[in-house]
């Protein structure tokens, strides 16, 4: 039935115009969560660059651009705990903050090499199996030495 797969925000906001297109799992948030429960795996969305040159002369940027990043994002988190005044125009935030946290613990969004090896190691699978890259490298070959230890 599917042999495409096309992820666009755009595409997933007007699908409705596209009656040959249709989101491959109807109840996506089911599945994800089944997923996770059973492999501790929710693909990570963002990343951070530096250029190689850039970090083999200046270490301590790399290091501080990461710190720079884990604590906005801690307090993004935080506030998303703060019913009085929510941070994001949603009505029940925090019934779905708590049910977040109940499947995926505290540290739903890790940051840091450590904390996503196994899931970098994952997505790495994928992609040789996929076809996308011609040979397995390991996670810590793609990070700048100075952050491994995050």
């Amino acid at each position: 039935k599917h042999n495409r797969c096309l992820y666009s925000i755009q595409l997933i906001r007007n699908i409705h115009c596209y009656p040959r297109v249709s989101k491959l799992f109807p109840d996506f948030s089911t599945v994800e969560e089944a997923y996770f429960k059973e492999f501790g795996i929710f693909p990570i969305m963002h990343l951070m660059a530096v250029r190689k040159d850039l970090a083999e002369t200046a270490p301590e940027l790399v290091q501080d651009i990461y710190r720079a990043f884990a604590d906005a994002q801690q307090v993004a988190i935080e506030d998303l705990h703060v019913e009085q005044a929510l941070k994001i125009s949603l009505p029940w935030l925090a019934r779905e903050v708590r049910r977040t946290t109940e499947v995926m613990g505290s540290d739903f969004w890790p940051a840091g090499f450590k904390k996503n090896q196994h899931v970098l190691d994952r997505m790495i699978s994928w992609s040789f199996e996929d076809g996308l890259i011609p040979e397995k490298v390991p996670a810590s070959d793609l990070f700048a030495s100075c952050v491994l230890g995050t």
